[in-house]
């Protein structure tokens, strides 16, 4: 309970931040079972569903979209549908590992298009029946990048792409960045089409 007061008090601060920042849009983790402690999925789906519903007052003020990251699509459904205009963080890394193929996937589109909040977009490799998340896109074999972004596009996203990719240093991810920066934009603008799901083009 002392837990829960402090992360609720910190997703505040959070929020404070935002404004402070003027940010296009401000997402949370949800919260989940504390380690070792039995708790129901019941109560942890509503407890994060209060926080939702005490942040969201102060969202419709500032006129910031705002939602959960991460988690099943059942999980975040079960809060969007009691919590009204709460969205969602389509992490895509997250949502492909959690979803389990390109249907499993797709379905977080379908299923909160005009409520996605803001995208991460990050590559994810998938070997020897694991993940390797937060990878830059020539090393993706997992997402169908050329998919996602056509569907993003199609449901007329319009929101914040965060780039959350992991490098050896600064440098590394910077380039890393640029190069999902490029992709994107050209899958965006209909000007290059992968032909692989790591950033292969047609034709190249």
């Amino acid at each position: 309970r002392h837990l829960r007061k402090l992360t609720w008090e910190y997703y505040d601060r959070c929020m404070d931040l935002a404004e402070e920042l003027g940010a296009a849009a401000m997402t949370y983790h949800m919260g989940g079972g504390t380690h070792g402690y039995i708790r129901s999925v019941e109560h942890v789906h509503e407890y994060n569903t209060q926080y939702a519903a005490h942040v969201m007052a102060r969202a419709k003020e500032l006129d910031m979209p705002v939602g959960y990251e991460a988690g099943h699509l059942s999980a975040l459904k079960y809060v969007a549908d009691r919590v009204e205009s709460w969205g969602i963080n389509l992490d895509i890394g997250h949502a492909y590992m959690a979803g389990g193929s390109d249907e499993g996937f797709f379905a977080y589109i379908d299923e909160f298009a005009g409520r996605i909040a803001e995208v991460h977009h990050n590559g994810v490799n998938q070997y020897w029946g694991g993940y390797m998340e937060h990878q830059p896109p020539h090393l993706n074999n997992t997402i169908d990048f050329q998919g996602a972004y056509e569907r993003l596009k199609e449901i007329g996203y319009e929101g914040p792409i965060v780039c959350e990719i992991q490098g050896h240093d600064l440098t590394q991810v910077i380039a890393h960045c640029q190069e999902s920066k490029e992709m994107i934009i050209a899958i965006w603008e209909g000007s290059r089409r992968l032909k692989q799901r790591w950033n292969v083009a047609e034709g190249e």
